[in-house]
């Protein structure tokens, strides 16, 4: 596997660990956020080894790509459901 894949795949973990979905983006996005602490930011600087770090924020873009397809998936989804619910009831 990719070193790049490796510490993308760490940071989509961690990003998923440390971020529950059913929050409000401003949750997220405020200054000084209960969230995206300190502590959140060390672990993702540390996602990959000393040489990697250049990469991490590389890796970061990965992951916004691949959240951003999984929440499109999840509206085409839901709007499949949509539809066969109105056709069944």
């Amino acid at each position: 596997m990719c070193r790049v894949t490796e510490i993308a795949l760490r940071l989509k973990h961690l990003i998923e660990q440390a971020v529950p979905c059913e929050l409000k983006e401003t949750q997220i996005t405020k200054p000084h956020s209960e969230i995206i602490t300190r502590g959140v930011i060390e672990l993702a600087e540390e996602a990959g080894d000393v040489q990697d770090r250049a990469c991490v924020v590389f890796c970061l873009l990965i992951c916004l790509r691949w959240f951003k397809r999984q929440g499109e998936f999840a509206r085409f989804s839901a709007a499949l459901v949509f539809l066969a619910s109105d056709r069944i009831g």
